[in-house]
């Protein structure tokens, strides 16, 4: 048995290295058409080492990363909160009552998000037919200012009934923006691999999936600018109604029965109103149908006495 000197050893090292560069050098040689069969052979790496494109972009995902957090949550400054109210106002004065609004929401630094007007019936009035309007507005008001502005409706007309509530959107606020940091650290990766791509199809594949990833982060973007809105301004839907007569808002009874007897003769008042305006409306018809019963009549009466006259 023969034993192996130094010598030897050396030249089956070295042997071995040219040997293994020598199949480095043909991986890497491999053409653009067999990419996506040899991508997890592709001598291509991520700037976190180690991984082909393909198996980058597959396992690159928001949920992947980590970002620097307090808890289980990224820390929030303060907390989210979304306030929204509404109130039911009824007025004499319409037209008066919209100018209040409209300054009061100015004066107080809102806008108007949308706003409807129409008629909600009729009623005569000093020989003149007037209409009931009712104004739906929704209006966004600064956060800070919004329970003195809901408070302090009642100068436009009466009040009927006022709510508000709150709703805390921390978590959801704080998700998105975790998602959001994490799919711009992946827009960063996929760009230096951008610029690392030496084949076509490999720019392609990147390409496709960085389209992806800025889609969904301007989607979360904008979703985000909304929840800065709603925190910032609050949203107060109005209901602005017309009407002859106050509905009292007192809890005792006797305030009740009168408003109960009020509202009641009114509503009397008004049907009989309807009744004399429809026969008044009707009478042309009625006397001329008066006219044609009295002419058959009359004709009917003379066709008897000469038939009676020729007997």
């Amino acid at each position: 048995m023969k034993v192996l000197t130094k010598k030897t050893c050396l030249a089956f090292a070295a042997a071995g290295v040219l040997l293994l560069g020598a199949c480095g050098s043909k991986s890497a040689g491999n053409s653009a058409a067999d990419y996506a069969a040899v991508s997890e052979e592709s001598s291509y790496e991520s700037a976190n080492g180690g991984l082909s494109y393909a198996d980058e972009m597959k396992t690159a995902q928001p949920g992947d990363y980590e970002t620097e957090t307090t808890g289980t949550q990224t820390e929030l400054s303060s907390e989210k909160m979304v306030y929204r109210g509404s109130v039911s106002i009824q007025t004499k004065e319409y037209k008066e009552s919209v100018n209040k609004i409209r300054e009061r929401v100015a004066e107080y630094g809102g806008i108007i998000e949308s706003e409807e007007e129409y008629s909600d019936g009729n009623y005569y009035y000093e020989n003149e037919t007037k209409s009931l309007w009712t104004l739906s507005a929704v209006v966004r008001i600064p956060t800070e200012k919004f329970n003195e502005f809901l408070n302090g409706t009642s100068d436009i007309g009466n009040v009927v009934s006022r709510s508000s509530g709150a709703e805390n959107i921390s978590r959801v606020y704080s998700d998105v923006s975790v998602q959001i940091e994490a799919l711009e650290k992946q827009q960063t990766r996929l760009l230096e691999m951008m610029d690392k791509a030496k084949t076509i199809e490999d720019m392609i594949a990147v390409e496709d999936r960085l389209s992806e990833v800025q889609y969904e982060l301007n989607s979360l973007k904008t979703r985000l600018a909304a929840m800065d809105t709603d925190v910032a301004y609050s949203t107060v839907t109005i209901w602005l109604r017309e009407v002859r007569v106050y509905t009292e808002t007192s809890d005792s009874f006797i305030d009740k029965l009168a408003s109960s007897f009020t509202n009641g003769w009114s509503n009397f008042l008004d049907c009989v109103e309807g009744i004399i305006l429809g026969a008044v409306y009707l009478l042309p018809l009625l006397i001329i149908a008066g006219i044609i019963v009295a002419v058959l009549a009359k004709k009917k009466v003379f066709s008897r006495f000469f038939r009676k006259n020729k007997e």
